[in-house]
């Protein structure tokens, strides 16, 4: 493997550029994963508050926005009409459709760096979720990208590769499922009726 810096970019880590194994070595690690060239440990500390401090205002300005038209007195009425059972049993379903997601996430990954551990898939995977449900077009999955292509040991486009491929196995699942459907409609399955 080889990395080039360029002049005053060397500080914000390695540059992929060519070679068959593009996988890190163990004396590279450093620039993989919270290294000293690791572009979450550079920079003075001033900067990283003033980010945290700018994230913390934007954090409040839209919780201001979402919560400014909410009736909390009907928001706490529909808060106690809730089934704590059903609430849990929500809770164990999305969290288990996120870890089925990690793993095979992890899977696509490890097909070409196999040595890629799978907790490094899951602040990624997390963090583009959470970008997703504030952002608009997918801004999650750039997050994922360019954000986290070190920790994942892998180069930008190879990230994105796998996020196509899992975008093409959500949408045959998702359209099976619509077919299925349908399917079931047609023959009185599924229709009210036939409950």
């Amino acid at each position: 493997m080889r990395l080039s810096f360029c002049g005053a970019k060397a500080r914000e880590g390695a540059v992929w550029t060519s070679g068959n194994d593009r996988r890190p070595k163990s004396g590279d690690r450093h620039l993989v994963n919270g290294g000293e060239d690791d572009p979450a440990h550079t920079g003075s500390a001033g900067a990283r508050w003033l980010k945290l401090s700018l994230g913390l205002v934007t954090t409040a300005v839209f919780v201001w926005l979402f919560a400014r038209g909410l009736d909390f007195n009907a928001l706490g009425r529909a808060f106690a009409e809730l089934s704590v059972s059903a609430v849990l049993l929500a809770l164990a379903v999305m969290a288990t459709a996120h870890a089925v997601r990690i793993v095979r996430w992890w899977l696509l990954l490890r097909a070409l760096e196999p040595s890629l551990p799978l907790s490094a898939c899951i602040r990624p995977f997390l963090a583009g979720m959470a970008v997703n449900n504030v952002l608009p077009l997918r801004a999650g999955d750039a997050v994922r990208v360019m954000r986290f292509r070190r920790q994942l040991r892998s180069p930008a486009m190879r990230v994105l590769g796998t996020l196509v491929i899992e975008r093409s196995i959500d949408t045959v699942v998702v359209s099976g499922i619509f077919f299925l459907g349908l399917l079931g409609w047609r023959n009185n399955v599924c229709t009210p009726s036939a409950w």
